[in-house]
């Protein structure tokens, strides 16, 4: 590797501590560390750092180590999606599940990483186009998930389209949309199916629905979701990825397709899908 980035969740202290650590580190073995300028100046100057832009910091690296925890991965995966450079994150967080690592063995993950000791992951991603009147307010691209959920106390009440077909109308306090990678979200925590991340599937899971019989469907990655607000959805909102909100109204129209981009995760060599799973779900019974 000739570059790496470094991004760091400027909020946490740790972040900033190991960003330097590893600055040094790249530096020392002739590997160029650049981060964005404007976590430079937040910080202070790194005298390793290369100070770059936005757009050449999601251009240059090989990588991007991120130091944070799945939050933070999901803001840089969203970033870095159209440029497809592989993603390598260093839990400093509580759960880390999308993370390659832990900040006690971020030397190991670096160590691994020069030396190409580790596989490149594919994860889809989804889009999500918000229509008001037949055109089209905005475009968003996410890793985990679109949720579309009230702002109040009542519920909301949506209709459901697969691929031009009607699929359901419920009542609810709203809707996951999740990707596979999303399904140990969110949409977990809903009730949903745990899903290998390789699968190519769109989990649609209704939040707290009115009816008994609700449960989560699993439809093909390739179809068209198309999600219609109706009656008390005047006072609603689409989330993405748990970190943009956007406002939506009665009749809106919120179109989840496949990503023509994917998330390229990094993994360390020495841990499986479902062996991680276990362990950060039951580290009781991990061992």
């Amino acid at each position: 590797m000739n570059a790496i980035g470094i991004f760091m969740n400027c909020d946490k202290r740790s972040s900033v501590t190991i960003g330097k650590q590893i600055a040094s580190r790249l530096a020392g073995k002739g590997i160029k560390p650049l981060m964005l300028s404007g976590q430079v100046q937040e910080v202070g100057d790194i005298p390793e750092v290369i100070s770059v832009t936005k757009d050449a910091f999601y251009e240059q690296p090989d990588c991007i180590v991120v130091l944070g925890g799945d939050g933070t991965l999901l803001g840089v995966a969203r970033q870095a999606a159209s440029t497809g450079i592989p993603i390598c994150g260093i839990n400093l967080g509580k759960l880390g599940f999308l993370t390659s690592g832990e900040s006690f063995s971020y030397e190991k993950v670096l160590d691994d990483l020069i030396n190409g000791d580790y596989t490149i992951e594919e994860r889809m991603m989804l889009k999500c186009v918000i229509e008001k009147n037949g055109n089209q307010l905005s475009n968003y691209v996410a890793l985990n998930d679109v949720v579309i959920k009230s702002n109040g106390v009542r519920m909301i009440t949506i209709n459901i389209d697969i691929d031009f077909q009607n699929l359901d109308r419920l009542s609810a306090d709203g809707l996951i949309l999740s990707t596979a990678t999303g399904s140990t979200g969110y949409s977990l925590a809903a009730g949903g199916p745990v899903v290998a991340p390789d699968a190519e599937v769109i989990l649609i899971n209704p939040i707290c629905p009115h009816r008994l019989h609700d449960r989560a469907y699993v439809v093909a990655g390739k179809s068209v979701a198309m999600m219609t607000l109706l009656d008390r959805a005047n006072d609603s909102m689409v989330s993405i990825d748990g970190q943009i909100a956007v406002p939506v109204g009665r009749n809106d129209k919120i179109i989840v397709t496949k990503s023509p981009f994917v998330t390229h995760l990094i993994r360390m060599n020495d841990m499986h899908f479902y062996t991680r799973l276990k362990r950060k779900f039951s580290p009781e019974e991990a061992d």
